[in-house]
């Protein structure tokens, strides 16, 4: 809670380095939470540039600390080619594992694999019950 006032000024003067660098701290201490938060940071580079492989990092202990949206930002860097050895299949494997969660990007990301039948059969019925579930989530895509 502390980084995220510093993150967001919040009581004090915005510091994003003291905000993530509390996140480091909170991280190493095994706070799931303050995981995909830091790998936020480091994946958008809030006190410093870009870090996408230490973001991977934190946002795959996060995934096997069974935190859903850091499941499906696993997912995403599995995709994208980050973890050897892995492909399209295991990525869908964690976006349903995080979509099982009722976490809106997965199930967003569920519908779009599902309607395009891309790593699993098409299937427009359960692709829109995906959609849906992820609007009453209020995800706006």
């Amino acid at each position: 809670m502390l980084a995220d006032c510093f993150f967001g000024g919040f009581g004090c003067k915005t510091d994003e380095k003291k905000a993530v660098e509390l996140l480091k701290r909170a991280s190493e201490a095994g706070d799931t939470e303050a995981m995909v938060k830091l790998a936020f940071c480091l994946e958008h580079g809030a006190d410093s540039p870009p870090d996408r492989k230490q973001a991977f990092q934190w946002y795959r202990k996060a995934a096997f600390a069974g935190f859903p949206y850091a499941q499906f930002k696993y997912g995403e860097y599995i995709a994208a080619g980050y973890e050897e050895g892995q492909g399209l299949s295991e990525a869908v494997r964690w976006y349903q594992r995080a979509a099982n969660y009722q976490c809106p990007e997965a199930l967003y990301r569920m519908g779009v694999l599902t309607a395009e039948g891309i790593g699993m059969e098409k299937n427009l019925a359960l692709a829109s019950e995906n959609f849906l579930r992820a609007a009453k989530l209020d995800y706006a895509p």
